[in-house]
């Protein structure tokens, strides 16, 4: 195993973590708005699209839909956060 490999599998240990505690808190926190559950799996699944990023897994989707969501899911938070 490659350096190169290690850190790939060192950033997707983090983001797993990262979307897991994400949906941890979407679904056990049923004291949030609706906001703050669409926040929180925004972030699961932002983390969850980094974590397989690194790996090359057959076809990758074009561009277009990954540019649309990701550009969706960063106005969101900060168009959300004055509310």
């Amino acid at each position: 195993m490659s350096a190169a490999d290690v850190v790939d599998c060192m950033l997707t240990a983090l983001f797993v973590a990262a979307a897991l505690r994400s949906l941890r808190q979407a679904v056990l926190f049923r004291s949030q708005q609706r906001r703050g559950r669409v926040d929180h799996l925004l972030h699961a699944v932002m983390a969850l699209a980094m974590a397989v990023m690194p790996w090359n897994v057959g076809r990758m989707p074009s561009g277009i839909p990954q540019t649309a969501f990701f550009a969706a899911a960063a106005l969101w938070f900060p168009l959300t956060a004055d509310r």
